[in-house]
């Protein structure tokens, strides 16, 4: 089970992957108690604007397939070609060739083990490009 900081981190990181627009939004306290608390994220996804901790990567599949669609395509880009996004599922849910310095074991279908091999995958590919 994740904490709550870590779906959050894992969401910001969808968000950021999919080229969400991302604003920061000062929030404050009333006129009598003005105070100044930390800004926070918002992410415009779709005709919604939502926080760091309203994204729903980790809890709904009309949220999380458009993610796997575009991990689709990009492998699609990479020479994985005549595959169907059946086969970037199991991929992702194997740790697949793509985690190839990480042995992972083959996860049951489920919108949690779909969406934690996404996060992994996101988190692997982004440290990769980095080096």
């Amino acid at each position: 089970m994740k904490t709550d900081k870590e779906i959050i981190e894992g969401n910001e990181l969808i968000a950021k992957v999919m080229e969400y627009e991302r604003r920061s939004v000062p929030v404050c306290g009333d006129f009598e108690n003005v105070y100044t608390i930390p800004v926070y994220n918002t992410y415009i996804v779709g005709k919604g604007t939502y926080f760091s901790n309203e994204l729903k990567f980790h809890r709904s599949w009309d949220w999380l397939m458009p993610v796997v669609q575009n991990l689709h395509e990009e492998f699609f880009k990479q020479g994985i070609k005549g595959r169907d996004l059946m086969y970037t599922i199991h991929l992702l849910l194997a740790g697949g060739y793509l985690f190839s310095d990480v042995k992972m074991e083959l996860l049951p279908l489920t919108l949690e083990n779909l969406y934690s091999r996404v996060v992994a995958f996101l988190k692997w590919n982004t440290e990769k490009k980095g080096k």
